[in-house]
């Protein structure tokens, strides 16, 4: 009995064993090396009594040599990671870069429209405040056309700035559409320079006059009338600094006195003429303060004329058919100034009329 006990151990001992040296390896486990199992058949004979079992062994083997084997989160010594995780990895930072690409694309693609459409809408909001601007310069036109031709309708013998066409201009009128100014003044209040086109020896006296009266030399009225005469009507007093060869300081001078309007007949309102221009046309110091003091009263119409006792020579009037209308408008960012010149006159039936006979645009 004590045989066959020891004998039973032995083989419990050698099964033991060979389980252990059988037992698979774990994830994360040190061991180098593993099993291959091997089968065998093993006789005990004790006695009387034969034992047999069937006994597995096993024969150890790197584990780098088994075909196949990959330990999970484990990498043999001196054994070379894998290729494909290599460039795996690779691959992973080149997409992150296009991506980071694609949205800083996209972002300045973003904020390009957005300042554009910003652009656009500031754009078409100075647009508006232009076009209501034109409108107010507009409206501003037709309220001193009207009241210019109602002038010319019911006391068209002589003109002031005391009447109700002067009385139409407005210091600063407030809308729905903006701001407006508008001033209307008597365009005959000062010697036409484009009468000296047509040559008439009075347009030249009275251009001599007028220079001497401004404390130039004679020479001066001699080149402005030679430049105009037989030419191209003169638009801007400052032409005559390339037509004429004036100075600044000459063009100064002359600017009280003179002024350029397409009617080439428009003759001087001693209603609205400066003194001193009065002084230089009338050649008369007694007759210039008789009328001066006059107008101080009122209006100078042809039958004050004859109470005066006053005779006017060539190029002088009572009235006037050319008025300029100056107008400054704001509408939002948008402000302009305009220098209207109008013309007005009655046709063989008598109807009065009042057109824009020409306009300068400023943007200020």
């Amino acid at each position: 009995m004590k045989r066959l006990a020891m004998g039973r151990f032995a083989v419990r001992s050698f099964a033991m064993r060979n389980w252990a040296l059988t037992r698979p390896v774990r994830a994360g486990s040190v061991r180098t090396s593993s099993t291959k199992p091997s089968f065998a058949k093993t006789s005990v004979t004790v006695g009387s009594a034969t034992i047999s079992a069937s006994t597995i062994s096993a024969s150890t083997m790197p584990a780098s040599t088994m075909p196949g084997f990959t330990a999970p989160g484990f990498t043999m010594p001196g054994a070379k990671r894998s290729g494909s995780a290599t460039t795996r990895r690779a691959d992973s930072g080149v997409v992150l870069v296009t991506i980071l690409i694609v949205m800083a694309l996209c972002v300045t693609l973003i904020v390009a429209m957005t300042l554009q459409s910003e652009a656009t809408i500031r754009l078409t909001a100075r647009q508006m405040d232009a076009a209501q601007a034109r409108a107010l310069e507009a409206a501003g036109e037709a309220s001193a056309l009207s009241a210019l031709m109602l002038d010319l309708q019911t006391a068209p013998e002589a003109d002031a700035a005391t009447e109700a066409w002067a009385r139409a201009g407005q210091r600063d009128v407030a809308t729905s559409l903006g701001h407006f100014q508008m001033a209307i003044f008597d365009q005959a209040a000062w010697f036409n320079l484009n009468t000296l086109i047509a040559g008439s020896p009075a347009s030249r006296a009275a251009l001599g006059s007028i220079v001497a009266a401004a404390g130039l030399p004679p020479e001066v009225g001699a080149r402005i009338a030679a430049a105009l005469q037989g030419g191209k009507p003169l638009l801007r007093l400052g032409d005559l600094a390339a037509r004429a060869g004036l100075t600044g300081a000459e063009l100064a001078a002359l600017a009280g006195f003179v002024t350029c309007t397409p009617e080439l007949t428009a003759a001087v309102n001693i209603n609205a003429a400066p003194e001193a221009l009065l002084g230089a046309l009338l050649r008369n110091a007694d007759t210039t303060a008789r009328i001066v003091a006059a107008r101080k009263t009122g209006m100078i119409t042809p039958d004050g004329l004859r109470k005066l006792g006053i005779i006017l020579p060539a190029g002088l009037s009572v009235r006037s058919d050319v008025f300029g209308l100056r107008i400054v408008t704001t509408s939002g960012e948008a402000s302009a100034h305009a220098t209207v010149l109008i013309h007005r006159w009655r046709d063989p039936e008598g109807t009065a009329h009042a057109v824009v006979a020409g306009r300068t645009l400023e943007a200020l």
